[in-house]
C-alpha cells in the first residue's frame, strides 16, 4: 500500500509546482500585486518554450508537421495546472472505484483487519490452541 501512497504523492506534485508557477509569474512580480489583472494560468507549450527552447525545437523536428499540429499542439495549449492534474485524476478515480469494490490490495487489507464482510480469504472460524505435549 505504501507505493500507491507515494504514487499518489508524486502525482500531485506537478499540478502544485504548475499551480505556484503561475502565482509567482501573476503575483510575485517586481511591479508588486495588481488585484484588477485576471489571473491567468501558463500554458504548457509557453512554459516548454520558455524554459527548454533546445529541447522543443529538437522534439518538433522528430515529428511529422501534419502529427505535430493534429495531436501535440493541442496539448501543448492546455494550462500547465490542468494538463497536469489528469494523470493524477485518474490515478485517484482508479483507487477510489477499487476501494468501493474492494478489489486487489484494498481485498487484502479488508482480510487482514479481521472484517467479516465476505472478501475474507479464510474460513471465519478460530483455531483451537496449540498444545504442546513433551514424551
Amino acid at each position: 500500500m505504501r507505493g500507491t501512497h507515494l504514487l499518489g504523492f508524486l502525482l500531485v506534485l506537478p499540478p502544485l509546482a504548475a499551480l505556484g508557477h503561475d502565482l509567482y509569474v501573476a503575483y510575485g512580480g517586481e511591479e508588486g500585486i495588481d488585484i484588477n489583472k485576471p489571473f491567468k494560468f501558463s500554458e504548457l507549450g509557453w512554459l516548454w518554450k520558455e524554459y527548454s527552447v533546445e529541447t522543443l525545437e529538437s522534439v518538433r523536428s522528430s515529428f511529422d508537421p501534419a502529427t505535430w499540429t493534429a495531436y501535440i499542439v493541442p496539448v501543448l495549449k492546455t494550462e500547465a495546472v490542468i494538463a497536469t492534474a489528469v494523470p493524477a485524476a485518474i490515478f485517484f478515480a482508479i483507487m477510489l472505484a477499487m476501494k468501493i469494490v474492494r478489489s486487489g490490495k484494498f481485498a487484502m487489507l479488508a482480510a487482514s483487519k479481521g472484517n467479516k464482510g465476505g472478501f475474507a480469504h479464510e474460513p471465519d472460524k478460530k483455531a483451537a490452541p496449540l498444545k504442546y505435549r513433551r514424551k
